[in-house]
């Protein structure tokens, strides 16, 4: 049964809270958010004088509602409380102070613990998440040094034939109506000049004497 604690502040009613009881419980410690999340707890009658301290004082908030028997928070509670939907760790220890509730030891360990495991998965998912932005980064030059290669390529001027050398030779070209072409032949010869050289062949060509009727024949050199 939670907030078992009130029932020794209880003397003559045990479902009625007086004056008396009331300030009977602030005097051993206990905080108005702990006596008003008890009451509604249990369902007790305010009486009339107590309403007025009760009403006036900070209220419980949503941890008060998961007390123990004791009003506090025991390793128990703190479980409870840090298995509620949407409620973490650092929710804990934010609202705890306006709860008025404190934290026995064991509960104060563990709540260390999860704390500290908090953090370290903070850090560890902030980790990942710039690893994964510097991936994304070096993806995305990539992408673009490739697509500024790739353009390169495209406006890199085309290689005209008619300019192209061929080793041993010279050309030169003009493009368009009545193109006219020239090639030199590199002479490789050896030494200072080369000549080429026909000699004569002397031969002899038949001839006819029509004086004499007979035929001869006389050197013609050509």
């Amino acid at each position: 049964m939670a907030n078992e604690w009130m029932s020794q502040f209880l003397t003559y009613n045990p479902n009625t809270m007086g004056l008396n009881a009331y300030n009977r419980m602030r005097g051993a410690g206990y905080s108005n958010q702990q006596i008003q999340a008890g009451v509604q707890g249990r369902g007790l009658h305010v009486g009339m004088k107590a309403r007025g301290p009760l009403s006036s004082g900070a209220q419980p908030n949503w941890m008060n509602q998961y007390t123990g028997s004791q009003g506090n928070i025991g390793l128990t509670t703190y479980n409870r409380l840090k298995g509620v939907p949407g409620k973490t760790v650092l929710d804990i220890q934010r609202d705890q102070g306006a709860s008025g509730m404190s934290m026995g030891r064991l509960a104060r360990e563990q709540f260390n613990t999860d704390l500290q495991s908090y953090h370290q998965q903070q850090a560890d998912e902030k980790t990942l998440q710039q690893q994964a932005a510097l991936k994304e980064e070096q993806w995305r030059a990539e992408i673009q040094q490739q697509m500024a290669d790739m353009t390169a390529q495209v406006n890199e001027p085309a290689v005209n034939p008619a300019e192209t050398r061929i080793p041993g030779y010279s050309t030169s070209s003009t493009v368009g109506g009545g193109a006219t072409e020239t090639m030199k032949i590199r002479e490789t010869g050896r030494g200072s000049s080369r000549k080429s050289t026909f000699k004569r062949k002397a031969w002899s060509m038949p001839t006819t004497n029509t004086a004499a009727g007979k035929g001869g024949g006389s050197p013609v050199n050509v």
